[in-house]
């Protein structure tokens, strides 16, 4: 299966056209967030995402919130917003959690997270805006570490096969591992990867 990622777009339409370029190869499309600049015409480009013809499934980044990201997939055919929710597409589960990026912790996504511990998920994909803390894809131009340690510790006791985030810009393309599961930022080009 071909999966094609992406993430902190920002309402850049050459990038956006790069995507739609990539998205016929694919299966589907994982996007992790910031398609916009401060939430700036999110229903313009969800229909864009829409027209893809392909699933794509999203979580809202810090430029957009929860409730814009919700309302403009709302009447979409083949985008679905994921965050806080676990859906499946084939033999894969995608575990969606939206937003943020600042934070070095987050009790929501820990309390929300608790009973999917409880679970298998080998076969699934973390989707979240922040990156996972202390890996390249969290390193800020001052060599700190800026990422958040509630999504490490989901991955190293939930073990997915792959976890995909964005907002630090200056990690775009960059991969890592934490235990056996693959970390990527694919930057706003987007990446196809094989699963």
């Amino acid at each position: 299966m071909k999966l094609l990622l992406f993430v902190d777009t920002h309402g850049d339409m050459n990038a956006m056209e790069l995507i739609r370029a990539k998205a016929g190869s694919a299966d589907a499309v994982l996007c992790a967030g910031d398609i916009t600049v401060w939430g700036d015409n999110v229903g313009g480009m969800v229909k864009f995402l829409d027209a893809l013809g392909k699933p794509v499934f999203i979580v809202h980044g810090n430029h957009e919130t929860k409730e814009e990201m919700l309302q403009a997939c709302k009447d979409m055919k083949n985008v679905k917003f994921v965050h806080e929710q676990v859906v499946s597409f084939k033999d894969l589960k995608i575990i969606g959690f939206g937003g943020g990026g600042f934070s070095s912790r987050s009790q929501r996504f820990e309390s929300w997270s608790r009973e999917l511990l409880k679970e298998g998920h080998e076969k699934s994909i973390l989707l979240t805006h922040a990156p996972p803390f202390k890996t390249r894809l969290d390193v800020v131009w001052d060599a700190n570490h800026a990422g958040n340690k509630s999504f490490r510790e989901f991955i190293e006791k939930a073990r997915p096969l792959l976890a995909v985030s964005g907002h630090i810009h200056e990690t775009w393309g960059e991969t890592d591992k934490i235990g056996r599961t693959i970390v990527i930022n694919p930057g706003p080009e987007g990446l196809i990867i094989e699963i």
